[in-house]
């Protein structure tokens, strides 16, 4: 146009003067037309719709081609107009053809966002799909350093449902068929989606939405499919530029490794590595790991090569829940027949305490080396029952404040130990107590505190107390996993004149007991009324004192 216009003037003064005023006509005839245009996206979201890729026509001109399920336009300059015709035919068909479905549009607002959203229409209804047409479309997030993100039901069998951000809680409430949020600020990194039915408990799926590289930008993410299983529950996220990504199905669970056992190690999860060199009484923060698929978890020696380099101490399988948090605590020493290395899992674990001004602490006792113990936190209100090895304690709630802490042996209600914990900077978590063995001093073990990002510190040391005696107690349970029938072999001191083996499930309820003379011997416990799962065997004394405990599995063919 520059070189239209100086030819025109070279040519001569009166005849540039009447181009010149042709090419302005010209200019503002184009940009009266660019101005009297809104900017729309398309999203092709009808699932259900069996046809082969759509053209777009709007009134009557090729507005977009070749969009599939799933698919989407940019934002695309649309004509202004008082009532405007869409219309979607098989691709590369001629405009003459005849329409698979066609929409009017009233007259959209100039320079203004819209998404035009064809979805499923109810099985009732005369047309297979309809257009939904979202009119409060963001040019950007309204906070800088935020993805704002907006939900679409678009599914007929899809019921109205909830989303939470784990950890963050509730960000959307009864999204029906056919609905439209308001936009959701999220951080743009991976963030894990729970959808649960409105107003219910009942969780259809997790999903993993990853906004990285989306900071300042906002996003679609409509919903399809029904609930018939956590799969058929789909998500697509949809970008400004018609990028359409399938939100991933992503089962999560929330774990923390801590490492009460006798010595550091490295630890693996399918082969891939876990934890690097977990020092003794060291932890990891909280992380996600998948859900509802069986991991082998091999506690290997520290500095290893790989999983397999050199051979692991010791491989664990153990399946995690979607929503669940575990604590997966390691416990005893490689190579030691009566206390061997073990992996404990507790599925009540917390990050965050029940109410903001407190601090939640639960404790587990690590020390084979010792009996059980009690914690006294405060008042006598806040003491632990017995605490044998390897066992957890309930979560008890205290004050975020200095908590005075009493460490009795539980068999003589002797006080081992007291200390003060300063909870006043871990208001509103939930924190980690546990014992270590020393290996140079049984009599000896240290009381460490594990926060939920992994860091620990010494409570308090231990030392001198009573301990047990390797002539004591001895449990050991065969074949493990066990069927129908599982064989203990046991021995208990001398002045024990009867013992009880006793069975508890990972709940903590006994499921069977057996009394049997004390000193030396083997016995068998019926399993086969019980289900499969983790179970604990305990070899107890008449008064209740547990002596030797011991996790085994059930398994049903």
């Amino acid at each position: 146009m520059k070189f239209f216009t100086s030819v025109l003037i070279r040519r001569s003064p009166s005849f540039a003067k009447k181009g010149l005023i042709f090419v302005l006509l010209i200019n503002l005839f184009f940009g009266f037309l660019r101005a009297q245009t809104a900017q729309v996206q398309l999203i092709h979201a009808a699932v259900g719709w069996p046809v082969p890729p759509v053209d777009v026509y709007v009134d009557g001109i090729l507005w977009a081609e070749g969009l599939s399920f799933a698919k989407a336009t940019s934002f695309i300059s649309f004509p202004i107009a008082p009532k405007s015709s869409v219309v979607l035919r098989e691709a590369k068909s001629v405009a003459s053809s005849t329409p698979l479905v066609s929409f009017e549009v009233e007259a959209l607002q100039v320079d203004k966002r819209y998404v035009f959203s064809v979805c499923d229409e109810e099985s009732s209804a005369p047309v297979p799909v309809h257009l939904v047409i979202d009119d409060a479309v963001q040019w950007v997030s309204s906070d800088t350093g935020m993805t704002d993100v907006k939900f679409m039901n678009v599914g007929p069998k899809v019921p109205a449902f909830d989303v939470l951000l784990r950890d963050g809680g509730m960000i959307l409430g009864g999204l029906g068929f056919g609905q439209i949020s308001n936009y959701v600020p999220l951080h743009p990194v991976d963030n894990y989606l729970d959808v649960k039915a409105s107003g219910t408990s009942n969780i259809f799926s997790t999903y993993r939405l990853s906004l990285q590289g989306y900071k300042t930008r906002t996003m679609r993410v409509f919903v399809v499919g029904d609930v018939s299983t956590a799969r058929e529950l789909k998500m697509y996220a949809v970008d400004d530029a018609g990028l359409v990504t399938p939100v991933d199905y992503a089962p999560v669970a929330r774990v923390q490794y801590i490492n009460a056992g006798s010595a550091a190690f490295d630890v693996y999860k399918n082969g891939t590595r876990f934890s690097n060199d977990a020092l003794q009484g060291g932890a990891m923060p909280y992380k996600y790991l998948p859900a509802d698929i069986s991991f082998r978890i091999a506690i290997s020696p520290a500095a290893s090569v790989s999983a397999l380099t050199p051979p692991p101490f010791h491989v664990f399988e153990y399946v995690f829940k979607n929503i669940e948090t575990y604590l997966a605590v390691s416990v005893g020493n490689p190579g030691d027949a009566r206390y061997p290395l073990d992996l404990l899992f507790y599925d009540k674990a917390r990050e965050k305490a029940t109410a903001a001004d407190k601090v939640d602490l639960i404790f587990l006792n690590g020390s084979y080396s010792i009996g059980p113990l009690s914690l006294r936190l405060g008042g006598p209100e806040n003491t632990t029952p017995p605490i044998a090895y390897s066992a957890f304690s309930d979560y008890m709630s205290l004050p975020a404040e200095n908590v005075a802490v009493s460490v009795y042996d539980a068999t003589t209600n002797q006080l081992l130990s007291t200390c003060t914990l300063d909870l006043g900077a871990l208001r509103g978590q939930a924190l980690v107590l546990f014992t270590t063995v020393d290996l140079d001093n049984p009599k000896s073990f240290d009381l460490r505190l594990a926060k939920p990002s992994g860091v620990t510190f010494p409570v308090c040391r231990v030392s001198g107390l009573r301990g047990l005696d390797a002539s004591e107690a001895y449990l050991r349970c065969w074949p493990n996993p066990a069927a129908e029938r599982l064989s203990v072999a046991f021995e208990a001191i001398s002045t024990v004149s009867k013992l009880f083996c006793r069975v508890f499930d990972n709940g903590g309820r006994m499921v069977a007991v057996q009394s049997v003379a004390g000193g030396r011997g083997t016995v068998d416990i019926d399993l086969s009324p019980l289900g499969s799962g983790f179970y604990w065997l305990e070899l107890c004394g008449e008064n209740g004192q547990v002596l030797a405990r011991q996790k085994f599995v059930k398994q049903t063919h």
